[in-house]
This record gives C-alpha cells, sequence and structure tokens, in this order.
C-alpha cells in the first residue's frame, strides 16, 4: 500500500485534483492531508482510502476549457465535489470496488452537491462515513448513477453512517482545521 498523508496541497492553474493517482491506480492510503480547491477522485481504480483529510472549496475550480465544446465544462476532469467515482464497473476490468471516503471535512461555498458517484451499484459505491460537510444553508446533495438526491435520503439508503452536514465556518476556522491536522 502507498500512503500519502501530512501534506498541504494547493491546486491551482486548472487542476482538478489536488492528489490525482493515475487512472486504474489501487492501494493506496491519502490519510490526514490539508486540500485547497479540489476533492478526491477515482477513475477506474480500486482499494483506496481517503480518510481524515480536510478539503476546502473543492466547489471553487470549475474549468470550462477541457469542454468537449466551446463554453461546455469536461464535469469529471473539473469536478467541484468533495468526492468523485467514474468508470465502476464489474467483470473482467472490474473498478470502482474498496473505495473508502470517511472521516473527513469538506468545506463547500456554494449549495452543494458533494458527491458525484457514476455507479450505485451495490459493491461499487464507495463507502462513505462519519465525514463533515460544511455547506452554506446546511444542505447537501449527491448524484449517483445518474440520480440527484439529497444527503438525507443518501442517509436514508444507509450511506454515510455517522455524517453530519453544517453550516458555512469561517476563514479563521478553516485555518485552524488545517493547523491542527497538519500539527502547526
Amino acid at each position: 500500500q502507498n500512503n500519502m498523508t501530512r501534506n498541504f496541497f494547493i491546486s491551482n492553474y486548472h487542476s482538478a485534483w489536488p492528489i490525482d493517482h493515475d487512472d486504474g491506480s489501487c492501494y493506496y492510503s491519502d490519510m490526514f492531508n490539508y486540500l485547497v480547491y479540489g476533492g478526491s477522485k477515482n477513475y477506474l481504480g480500486h482499494s483506496k482510502k481517503t480518510g481524515s483529510n480536510v478539503f476546502v472549496y473543492p466547489d471553487a475550480v470549475f474549468s470550462t476549457s477541457l469542454g468537449a465544446g466551446e463554453g461546455e465544462p469536461k464535469s469529471f476532469l473539473t469536478s467541484p465535489y468533495c468526492a468523485s467515482s467514474a468508470g465502476a464497473k464489474t467483470g473482467q476490468e472490474a473498478s470502482g470496488w474498496g473505495e473508502e471516503w470517511a472521516g473527513n471535512t469538506c468545506i463547500v461555498g456554494s449549495p452543494a452537491t458533494v458527491y458525484d458517484f457514476s455507479s450505485c451499484t451495490a459493491g461499487l459505491v464507495p463507502f462513505t462515513a462519519i465525514n463533515m460537510f460544511h455547506t452554506p444553508y446546511m444542505r447537501a446533495y449527491v448524484n449517483c448513477g445518474g440520480t440527484h438526491t439529497s444527503f438525507e435520503a443518501w442517509q436514508n439508503r444507509s450511506y454515510d453512517v455517522g455524517s453530519v452536514v453544517l453550516g458555512p465556518v469561517d476563514t479563521k476556522t478553516i485555518i485552524e482545521f488545517g493547523r491542527q491536522l497538519l500539527g502547526l
């Protein structure tokens, strides 16, 4: 297993992901990182754990420069989500299984769709639990298998047990989250 821990990443210049493991990668553990302007992603990989991280404003970076047409965003490449998983499938080239996103804090600045998962097939939805989301208006949403649902409905399906959606936090608190996480 490969471990990435106690890092401070700022995703800028139209980069989409603060940590971008190669497509199809597996056996990574990304823990105790402070990540600004980007969320977590899986694409065609499996068995990655993302936990105890702080994601700050993953919804702030959304580039249309990589779009399929003029002004059209290519959403997976520049996703404004706390976590995203695409390409999950079963069969000979199976991917998307064994993914975990737990114990994280994610702070968003707009009414938030916090997850975007391409599959809602049992076993291909990342394990999610004990996360804390700070959103305007204390509301969050999930895209799963092409269906957009409220976070409450998502939890009623037994996902994100122990997770909470809270109100916004101020800049001083966001910085303090980083200091505590990185031991500064």
